[in-house]
């Protein structure tokens, strides 16, 4: 299964869908209504033409507020970089099941300008990740790391684990950074939910494949455990042992509950 995921991205190409996508979308019901509205579904915007508008000053909350204003919410942006995967897929401990990357403006300076961060953003892609890349100070300027590290989303886990681990908080935060794998159900960036849904996209199907037939069977040989977040009427998963489901009244809750992130730290500890 994962040599068969590892195939499918080794055809994606950077800023624009992937292949797959592409054809399974404009082969599909939905094809006629997105051809002749292609704007509710899609935006592709120009780096140059962004930089042009913005004065280069793509990373200003206001001309965030701007644009945000000016384009359709629920488009996905298909000149950012579809990732249904962030970290260390084959090796990671924790395993988090989320819905899709959220979108500023300030993402199109990080996926088109920045090199180091783009060229982690290329490691994931090609299996070789240094770990949850939200978690590293080379993705300190994106909006991810601000969610992810500045907002302590990880904090309780990492606490926990220093604590009953009787390790140090930088030996806690460096093997929680190594052993967190986000998964998205959608790769692609939007503001709000998609009009499209992650039944659209064969990176998504694939991608939940992976959960079922490679991650699941881990989860059950006490390899790694799985917490579903976020999207888990479509990874279609039950609760059992390594496997978390968020509460529905939960749901928006941006943080680990208790029991989550106790659930995660018990594993964490105990293998």
């Amino acid at each position: 299964m994962i040599d068969d995921f590892k195939d499918f991205w080794s055809r994606y190409k950077p800023y624009q869908l992937h292949p797959d996508d592409e054809s399974a979308i404009y082969n599909s019901r939905k094809a006629n209504k997105i051809l002749e509205n292609p704007e509710l579904f899609f935006i592709n915007k120009d780096i140059l033409s962004l930089n042009k508008t913005f004065l280069n000053d793509l990373k200003n909350p206001e001309n965030n507020e701007i644009f945000q204003k000016s384009i359709n919410p629920n488009a996905i942006h298909t000149n950012l970089y579809c990732r249904t995967f962030i970290g260390d897929i084959e090796n990671a401990k924790v395993i988090i099941l989320y819905g899709n990357p959220g979108l500023e403006l300030g993402d199109y300076q990080d996926e088109h300008e920045d090199k180091n961060f783009i060229n982690e953003v290329e490691n994931d892609l090609n299996f070789n990740s240094n770990g949850f890349l939200y978690l590293s100070d080379i993705a300190k300027e994106t909006g991810g790391y601000n969610y992810w590290k500045n907002e302590n989303r990880f904090q309780k886990i990492i606490d926990g684990y220093s604590e009953r681990k009787k390790v140090s908080q930088v030996d806690s935060f460096n093997f929680i950074r190594k052993n967190i794998c986000l998964i998205e159900s959608i790769g692609y960036h939007s503001t709000k939910t998609p009009l499209l849904k992650p039944w659209d996209f064969p990176s998504s199907l694939i991608t939940k494949d992976l959960v079922h037939n490679y991650l699941l069977p881990k989860a059950r040989r006490n390899e790694l455990i799985i917490f579903s977040w976020r999207q888990s009427n479509f990874w279609d998963l039950e609760s059992e042992p390594n496997v978390v489901m968020r509460n529905v009244k939960a749901a928006i809750n941006p943080y680990f509950t208790e029991q989550e992130h106790q659930a995660i730290t018990n594993f964490l500890v105990t293998n």
